[in-house]
């Protein structure tokens, strides 16, 4: 799936919406977990310019495989190495910025918690952590198509638990629990997509 993940999963435009809501800044270092096909880390390589640097990590060796190809292509200096977001490969206190878009709603509820707290861990003090990702439905037309998700989470859909913590709400307690002192939404889209900052 990772040859044609930029097809369907628009990767170019959910890269445009990160930078114009939340930008690195020239020379700052940058780490994006679940990279996917890298489409989002070439941009910030982009932002952060040859003083920055951008670290980015997903689980899956095909997605990494495709990410470095395409960095090659656009002649653009990106880390890119398989790792788990609950077990960062960094230093601690090594970012200004961290980004997820659309990956931990993948994680189950203890690996979500673990990834959070490596995130913290792995920001210098001040820093932020950016999350774009399913959050409570925003109008009645989405709460009608998520809601057998609650309704029928211990019986028929019991396999989405993963997403249960996005659709109630429950992201910035979990993000306050693993140390992050200020959470906000920036932006919610299409009535079900939020973006959620975190501030170390």
């Amino acid at each position: 799936m990772a040859h044609r993940y930029d097809w369907f999963a628009i990767t170019g435009h959910r890269a445009r919406s990160v930078l114009k809501m939340w930008p690195p800044g020239p020379g700052e270092h940058v780490l994006e977990t679940g990279c996917g096909t890298g489409t989002l880390s070439i941009a910030l390589k982009g932002a952060v310019g040859e003083r920055g640097s951008v670290d980015s990590i997903d689980a899956a060796a095909k997605m990494i495989e495709v990410a470095q190809r395409k960095a090659l292509k656009h002649g653009v200096s990106v880390r890119f190495q398989v790792a788990a977001i609950e077990k960062l490969p960094f230093e601690n206190e090594t970012f200004d910025k961290a980004y997820a878009s659309l990956m931990t709603h993948h994680l189950p509820a203890d690996v979500k918690m673990g990834g959070f707290r490596e995130v913290y861990r792995v920001l210098k003090p001040g820093g932020s952590f950016l999350i774009v990702d399913f959050g409570p439905p925003g109008n009645w037309f989405m709460k009608y198509l998520y809601y057998p998700v609650w309704f029928f989470e211990e019986n028929l859909l019991s396999d989405l638990s993963a997403v249960e913590p996005h659709l109630k709400g429950k992201i910035p307690e979990m993000l306050r629990e693993a140390g992050f002192v200020e959470t906000r939404l920036l932006k919610k889209s299409l009535g079900i997509l939020d973006y959620l900052l975190a501030r170390k």
